[in-house]
């Protein structure tokens, strides 16, 4: 009877260490970021469970007990800003962790004796300032946004370094969006199967629109979108807090753990969200003016005895641009430009000078880069001119004056088509297109008689927007 009891007792024994094996740990060190200096009384929570440390004098920590698999730790002390540490343990495994807080910079309000009780802290844009005075979060006021009209709203987050990304993704149609994530803290999914970890995906932000949430991490709604769907020029201020520790208790919540975005928009800027858009207006108009110059030619049968050599003249103007959505853009344009040819001989120089009063009608479409400020525009569409200039010599020893009429070119309209593409980066923009002339000068019926015009033209300009409040 001896060695049953014995056994019994070894399975006793050994029961709970074979367990204890298969469970892990976390330890680790918390210092001071800038000083290196160690931390103590340190409060270290494990989410979701009971378990919990404080460093000793040393900044150390040790937590064990805890199920394999991913987790994450809330570390945080006063006068400090918490950090949310993401951790994943095998079985049996103590992982050793080295973290850093950062003073929290809080800027106390002057000490005023008064009879009355102080008034709450307003909870919408009217609180920005008290807001800002705490001391947590990242503040764009309004001064920044009238300076950054020329940008978007993501190159204005980005040029802030508000301490979250911008994470690039791109639909089936290569529209490309920008969506608002944590980088303290990533989403947890569950185990695909027996003892397999799923990698951690983005932690959206929560997206907060004039008081009302657009946006709340965990939730269905579909995610704003920094790129498209917000205008620097509707905006009155921008509130960014990185994690639900820094989030104002009037915007904390279940939705606001992985931080928060608060826009604050001119009164009546925003009607409210359009197809899933949040835009101002499907509509953003734009008055320009270029300027550069025309190298210009004469094709045809017609045109063999005028030249051999392109002429380069001025060529200047006006337009509007009118684009819905950011993608596409209809462009009327007003242009005084000039076109020719010219012959380089021994006795000098031949030229044919026309100008032209030309109204193209550009199509223009966004392709879809990501770069920011930068864009670059393709374009396409009819122009439709009117000759108010022709004349025409030569240059040597017996140099000439001539008119259009001397030279058969009697038509005074032309119209033609227009390719190109456009570099745009803010207010500035540099264009290369092409215009091919349809109609004969000379208006010839015969094919091999034709005279028609073709020029190369480079420009650069400004534009400045027109439906900005």
């Amino acid at each position: 009877m001896r060695f049953p009891i014995l056994q019994a007792l070894l399975v006793f024994v050994a029961g709970p260490l074979v367990a204890q094996s298969t469970q892990s740990g976390l330890s680790g060190t918390v210092r001071q970021e800038g000083t290196k200096r160690p931390l103590a009384g340190v409060q270290v929570l494990i989410e979701g469970t009971d378990r919990q440390a404080t460093t000793d004098s040393a900044g150390r920590f040790q937590i064990a007990g805890l199920a394999p698999g991913y987790g994450s730790a809330l570390i945080r002390l006063p006068g400090y800003r918490a950090v949310r540490l993401l951790f994943g343990l095998n079985p049996g495994q103590t992982l050793e962790t080295e973290t850093s807080l950062m003073a929290a910079a809080v800027q106390l309000d002057p000490i005023v004796v008064r009879a009355e009780l102080p008034a709450a802290r307003g909870l919408g844009v009217e609180g920005f300032e008290e807001r800002r005075r705490m001391g947590f979060g990242k503040f764009i006021d309004s001064t920044v946004l009238r300076r950054s009209e020329h940008l978007r709203v993501s190159d204005v987050l980005r040029r802030a370094e508000a301490g979250f990304r911008l994470i690039n993704m791109r639909n089936s149609y290569g529209v490309t969006s920008l969506y608002a994530a944590s980088t303290r803290k990533f989403s947890l999914p569950k185990a695909a199967g027996p003892g397999e970890l799923v990698k951690p995906g983005p932690c959206w932000m929560q997206v907060v629109l004039d008081g009302s949430v657009l946006y709340s991490s965990g939730s269905n709604r579909p995610l704003p979108d920094f790129l498209h769907d917000f205008d620097v020029s509707a905006l009155e201020a921008i509130e960014v807090y990185r994690s639900g520790a820094e989030t104002p208790i009037e915007f904390s919540g279940p939705g606001a753990d992985c931080g928060t975005i608060v826009l604050w928009s001119h009164l009546g800027a925003y009607s409210g969200p359009k197809s899933g858009s949040w835009l101002r207006g499907e509509w953003q108009v734009f008055l320009g003016a270029h300027g550069g110059v025309s190298l210009a030619t004469l094709t045809g049968a017609g045109a063999t005895g005028f030249g051999n050599r392109r002429r380069a003249g001025p060529q200047g103007g006006v337009f509007l641009d009118l684009w819905f959505r950011e993608h596409f853009a209809i462009s009327p344009e007003l242009l005084v430009t000039t076109k020719g040819i010219k012959t380089l001989g021994a006795g000098g120089t031949s030229q044919v000078r026309l100008t032209y009063l030309e109204v193209p009608v550009l199509l223009k479409a966004l392709l879809p880069t990501g770069r920011g400020p930068n864009r670059v525009i393709l374009m396409a569409g009819p122009a439709f001119s009117k000759r108010i200039g022709c004349g025409g010599g030569t240059t040597g020893q017996n140099p000439q004056r001539f008119q259009c009429e001397e030279l058969l070119l009697t038509r005074t309209t032309d119209l033609g088509v227009i390719l190109g593409g456009s570099f745009e980066t803010g207010r500035l923009f540099f264009t290369a297109r092409y215009d091919i002339g349809l109609a004969s000068l000379n208006i010839s019926r015969e094919e091999e008689g034709a005279v028609r015009t073709r020029a190369f033209s480079l420009l650069t300009g400004i534009k400045l927007r027109l439906d900005a409040p």
